[in-house]
């Protein structure tokens, strides 16, 4: 297993607490932790200074980085979802008529990789090779037990699947749990563009729009005539708004900042 990166054994505890307070870590028993043989496999961690310069009175953050590698090294990456991917740089194909423009909206999700939660039977493959007193994660009754990630961490090989999966299902399905976006707004890299059929009403003329989820993004963008962009500004298009209702509906990560 990968080295857990610390200072000490009281600054694992603080961070194990505020970890386990928000519901990000579960405690096992050594023989609960995924095995080869007899050996248990364990993941490793380290923190990294998250970029910019704080303000006065105010310090850094510090991310928690959980590396997978170990556990990886088991796994087979899926596909699935995944293959709907695709960035917004593939946007360069959109030929635009003189006196049209892309207004662009979009949402990037804050903290969305620490919300949903795994299945329990997953945890044995999200646990770290340095332990706690059982009481520090819930378990008085064990001496020790190690910790366990109970959310997607970002270098897992099945976090941009999984996650991939999640926010189309939120866009897809009807409610309450999805937005019932149609599939046939998708911007989808295997499938065709849907750039012909998908006028919608507008103000003052007609717009072309579509939809497209990238991991914790969201994009609605829309051509409109360029005379009408400032309608467009500080307003939702017509596939941004049932989305941006389903984020609440459903306790999903909010965007941060929202911006349209």
């Amino acid at each position: 297993g990968q080295q857990v990166n610390v200072e000490n054994d009281t600054e694992w505890i603080k961070i194990v607490t505020a970890m386990f307070q928000r519901r990000l870590l579960f405690g096992l028993e050594e023989m609960e932790v995924f095995h080869v043989e007899v050996c248990p496999i364990f993941n490793g961690a380290f923190g990294f200074e998250k970029k910019g310069k704080a303000n006065i009175g105010e310090i850094r953050c510090t991310r928690f980085i959980a590396n997978m590698v170990p556990i990886n090294s088991y796994l087979r990456a899926a596909i699935g979802d995944a293959s709907t991917l695709s960035a917004s740089t593939d946007w360069v194909c959109i030929a635009l008529e003189h006196d049209c423009t892309l207004v662009w909206n979009s949402d990037d999700q804050k903290g969305a990789f620490n919300v949903w939660r795994l299945p329990r039977a997953w945890y044995a493959f999200m646990a770290f090779g340095k332990s706690v007193p059982g009481h520090v994660l819930g378990r008085p009754e064990l001496e020790k037990v190690y910790l366990a990630l109970t959310v997607t961490p970002r270098g897992w090989v099945l976090v941009v699947f999984l996650f991939q999966h999640i926010h189309r299902r939120l866009a897809l399905l009807p409610p309450t749990f999805g937005s019932a976006l149609p599939p046939r707004g998708e911007w989808r890299r295997d499938a065709r563009r849907p750039l012909q059929g998908l006028s919608l009403p507008a103000p003052g003329g007609v717009e072309h729009a579509w939809w497209q989820v990238y991991i914790d993004d969201m994009d609605a963008p829309v051509i409109v005539k360029t005379t009408e962009v400032d309608s467009h500004v500080g307003t939702l298009p017509s596939y941004h708004r049932p989305i941006r209702d389903t984020y609440v509906r459903t306790s999903s990560p909010r965007p941060c900042p929202p911006h349209d």
